[in-house]
C-alpha cells in the first residue's frame, strides 16, 4: 500500500497589464509597468494555453529585462516543468528563492519540484527490496492493529519507493484507524493516483470519508 505525498501545484506570478481608470470623472494614470512585466504576464498567459516552450522563452524575456524578477524566475520554473525538464525547473526556482528568500510560493514550488524528482528516479535494487519488507511489516502491524507501527513503517516504505500504490495505501488506512483524517485521505488518494485501477485503494478511502463523517458528527453532539 502507498502512502500520500501532498502535491503542490505550479502557480504563477501575473502583474495586471497597465491601463487608466477613472476617479470623479477624470482619468487617472496607474503607475507604468516595472521592467518585464509585459513579457512576465505573457509568460503565465503562454503557460495557461499549454505552450510551455513559448513560456519559457517569454520568462527568460523578463529575466533578460529585469535579472532581478523572483517572479520571472518562478514562471521559467514551471513552464520548464510542463515541459518535463526537472533539473532546468529546480535551478530556475532556486535563483528565484536566492533572489527573494521568504518567496513562498516559489518554496512550494521547489518542493514540487524535488518530489516529482525523486519519483521519476526509479529506487535501486537494495531500496526495492527495503521498501518491500517494510510493506510486508506495514501489513502485519496493520493485522495486529498496531496502527501507529503500520503508517510508520508504510510511509518509510512509501520514502523509498515513492511510486509504490501499496505503501501509500497502507498508511492511508492505518491512518485512518488512528483518526488523521487529512493523511488517511491524502495517502489513499495518491495510492489511486498511482494506479486508477487499484480497487482496495477506493474502499479504503470510502470508508475513511465515511469513518470521518460519523466522527464529525458525533463531535458536533457533545
Amino acid at each position: 500500500m502507498r502512502v500520500a505525498l501532498a502535491v503542490v501545484m505550479a502557480m504563477l506570478f501575473v502583474y495586471p497589464s497597465p491601463r487608466s481608470i477613472r476617479a470623479n470623472g477624470g482619468e487617472q494614470a496607474v503607475t507604468p509597468p516595472t521592467a518585464g512585466a509585459r513579457e512576465l504576464q505573457a509568460s503565465f498567459e503562454l503557460y495557461q494555453a499549454g505552450r510551455y516552450q513559448d513560456a519559457v522563452i517569454a520568462a527568460k524575456a523578463a529575466i533578460s529585462a529585469d535579472p532581478n524578477s523572483a517572479d520571472a524566475y518562478n514562471n521559467l520554473a514551471v513552464s520548464y516543468m510542463g515541459l518535463h525538464q526537472i533539473d532546468e525547473a529546480i535551478t530556475a526556482v532556486q535563483e528565484a528563492i536566492r533572489l527573494r528568500p521568504d518567496y513562498e510560493l516559489a518554496r512550494n514550488n521547489l518542493a514540487w519540484f524535488q518530489q516529482e524528482k525523486s519519483r521519476a528516479t526509479p529506487p535501486s535494487a537494495a531500496q526495492a527490496a527495503q521498501a518491500d519488507d517494510l510493506l510486508a511489516q506495514s501489513l502485519q502491524h496493520y493485522q495486529a492493529n498496531r496502527f501507529t507501527e503500520c503508517l510508520d513503517t508504510a510511509l518509510r516504505s512509501a520514502k523509498l519507493n515513492p511510486n509504490s500504490a501499496p505503501a501509500f495505501n497502507n498508511a492511508g488506512i492505518c491512518a485512518g484507524n488512528l483518526q488523521m483524517w487529512g493523511a488517511a485521505i491524502t495517502n489513499t488518494e495518491e495510492a489511486i493516483r498511482l494506479d486508477a485501477n487499484f480497487q482496495l485503494a477506493k474502499n479504503n478511502l470510502a470508508w475513511i470519508q465515511q469513518e470521518r463523517l460519523k466522527a464529525d458528527a458525533q463531535g458536533r453532539k457533545r
